[in-house]
């Protein structure tokens, strides 16, 4: 059987509050019965990261960190945004929301103060060339953010949330070393669109829906319940 549980004595039970996530809610929105199962114990079979998408992560989260104590913008954002890092990056932001029993969580890489009263949340991309189109995905969960920073204790009284939420794609590619021969080197795009609170909202009711409701039929486009039927 390829779903694995994660408590034996949890499984099949559908745990109140129900904590959503952007990655949780994009497996209901992948598959509705692969959703309708995540949320009662059972998950897809997880597989091993790049471990380079994780460096390039990590070194760019470290970067920002080290310009915040210094209240310094690093290179890759200094020349497409005007404003500062903010000064408490919280690894984790959650919301209750409670006229639905659910717990709404993000982890953001990165919060953006415009203009000394705007914060837009800005995530950290790796991607294996320069890219073409921000994906509808991205969106979705920069509009998560938009949400959770409109809930967020700590500032939403002081700071409104921007329009705008940004992304920001590394990816590497090869350069003249001036010694007649070329390195690998990382560079950075900054992509940016609107964003919606409301949308995210929009988003929660949906996935709720589905979690709530009787078991899906398995989707005939999920390679998951394609592989358990054979």
């Amino acid at each position: 059987m390829w779903l694995r549980r994660d408590a034996q004595k949890e499984r099949g039970k559908l745990r109140n509050p129900i904590k959503l996530s952007h990655s949780a809610m994009s497996v209901a929105e992948d598959c509705e019965l692969c959703g309708w199962l995540h949320f009662r114990g059972y998950r897809r079979p997880s597989f091993p990261a790049a471990g380079i998408t994780h460096g390039v992560d990590r070194t760019a989260k470290e970067l920002c960190d080290r310009h915040r104590q210094a209240r310094t913008l690093p290179g890759m954002l200094n020349s497409t945004l005007t404003g500062e890092l903010c000064p408490d990056r919280p690894f984790s932001i959650s919301w209750k929301h409670a006229s639905q029993n659910c717990l709404v969580e993000g982890r953001l890489d990165e919060i953006f103060v415009i203009q000394g009263k705007y914060l837009a949340p800005l995530d950290h991309k790796t991607a294996s060339g320069p890219p073409e189109e921000m994906r509808p995905s991205v969106v979705a969960q920069l509009d998560l953010y938009a949400l959770l920073l409109s809930k967020w204790d700590l500032y939403s009284a002081t700071y409104d949330v921007s329009p705008w939420g940004y992304a920001l794609y590394h990816y590497p590619v090869l350069e003249a070393d001036g010694a007649g021969d070329e390195r690998l080197s990382i560079q950075s795009q900054m992509w940016y669109t609107s964003i919606s609170a409301d949308r995210a909202l929009e988003r929660i009711e949906k996935v709720l829906r589905i979690v709530r409701g009787s078991r899906p039929l398995a989707s005939p486009e999920c390679e998951y319940c394609r592989w358990k039927e054979t």
